[in-house]
């Protein structure tokens, strides 16, 4: 489902944002309120997942989401581009924040650069700094803030 205004083709008629047209892409307008939305048929594994996603930086000043998902207040997880233009990650779990990672010390300031984000969740792991792993451009990130969830946590 889409809501809202969205230019299809990263770029809609091409411009100053990024002049070329790249398919399957989307590009959100920041004063709308524009979002995908999904909904599974059916329960998955909820112990390891990957979200993958580039991201342009647009405006500075708010925070602003850059992916959420879940069912209610108390069981969602969202990844954010802070207004200090760092990224930050949060889950919780039956109203237990289970997942708390701010990204340190790399700072998304660079309006004219495409960021690669990459972030790994596998609860399974025996040791808690494995069972959550970001990559920018394809290199691990250090954080701070952290909080791991649990061994074999559900999400």
């Amino acid at each position: 489902m889409f809501s809202g205004a969205i230019i299809a083709g990263a770029s809609g008629q091409g411009g100053g944002f990024y002049p070329f047209e790249i398919d399957q892409s989307l590009r959100f307008e920041d004063g709308d309120s524009a979002y995908l939305s999904r909904t599974p048929a059916s329960v998955s594994n909820r112990k390891t997942m990957t979200f993958s996603f580039w991201f342009k930086r647009g405006n500075f000043g708010a925070t602003q989401k850059v992916f959420s998902a879940g069912v209610n207040s108390s069981n969602h997880a969202t990844v954010d581009l802070r207004a200090d233009g760092r990224l930050q990650v949060f889950s919780n779990t039956s109203g237990v924040q289970d997942i708390s990672i701010v990204l340190d010390p790399i700072v998304f300031r660079d309006v004219s650069a495409w960021y690669h984000i990459v972030l790994t969740v596998d609860t399974t792991q025996g040791t808690a700094a494995n069972r959550v792993k970001f990559y920018v451009n394809g290199e691990q990130q250090s954080w701070s803030n952290t909080k791991y969830p649990s061994l074999n946590q559900e999400s």
